[in-house]
């Protein structure tokens, strides 16, 4: 028998130990499963499953929020509650007030720095407060660097959990450092350059990016030199790749 076999007998006499559920998601996220008494399942309806047996997983509500389009998609769970999006994410926070994910996803869920959402603790938090929440509890990902410095004026600074003072460029480098392969981060570095906006080079010139040529570096946080010309060719080429490598998962 197959490990999948396995695990069909196993909830064929066992249909209310959710750990068994839990081992066949890794099976039902291409394609719906069949159960041997001929019920089948999706991945949205096995999550369903695993949390009518167990409401106190906080991974489940979390992996749930993340197959809702958005907040205005809902979901009934088993028990006849009905939630969208936020509300699956704060149970997970509820459950597990520790797990970075969780703030992260809540955070991309707002729209516009002004949005609040409660959690169960009776803090209200925006969407900066939610990323530097992210970062506080796993400095070492880099989208939420991303997030707050796409919310960030040109001028604007912010006060890291670590206590360091940071500018908009200043958080797009550190987000860099994180991660050198995320391609976005590159083009957004040049987009932050407005033609009127004077950058200090490292040759000590001040110049615009109007005049910023080719020849001129800027340094990230791994001590590469890059230009303005390398800083996009490494967006392209590191865009690529990563569309090539969908590619190759999806066929």
């Amino acid at each position: 028998m197959t490990n999948l076999q396995l695990l069909l007998k196993s909830v064929e006499l066992n249909p209310t130990n959710e750990e068994i559920y839990i081992s066949m998601l890794v099976y039902a996220r291409t394609e719906s499963l069949t159960l041997n008494n001929g019920e089948t399942l999706s991945y949205k309806q096995i999550l369903l499953k695993i949390i009518s047996l167990n409401p106190r997983i906080p991974g489940m509500y979390f992996d749930l929020a993340t197959k809702l389009k958005d907040n205005f998609e809902s979901i009934t769970l088993l028990s006849g509650e009905k939630m969208n999006k936020q509300k699956l994410i704060l149970h997970a926070i509820k459950l597990d007030p520790n797990e970075w994910e969780s703030y992260l996803l809540l955070a991309n869920s707002l729209e516009g720095q002004e949005a609040t959402v409660e959690l169960a603790n009776g803090r209200r938090m925006n969407k900066m407060q939610l990323y530097l929440q992210t970062i506080k509890l796993n400095p070492y990902v880099e989208s939420p660097y991303i997030g707050i410095a796409k919310e960030m004026k040109r001028h604007d600074a912010i006060r890291l959990p670590s206590g360091e003072v940071a500018t908009k460029r200043q958080i797009f480098l550190k987000a860099i450092h994180i991660n050198p392969t995320h391609d976005c981060i590159y083009y957004n570095i040049l987009e932050d350059l407005q033609d009127w906006e004077t950058i200090t080079l490292l040759s000590g010139r001040v110049m615009t990016k109007h005049f910023f040529p080719d020849t001129e570096t800027i340094l990230l946080p791994s001590g590469e030199n890059m230009t303005k010309r390398h800083l996009m060719q490494t967006f392209e080429f590191v865009q690529d790749r990563y569309h090539q490598s969908q590619y190759l998962h999806f066929h």
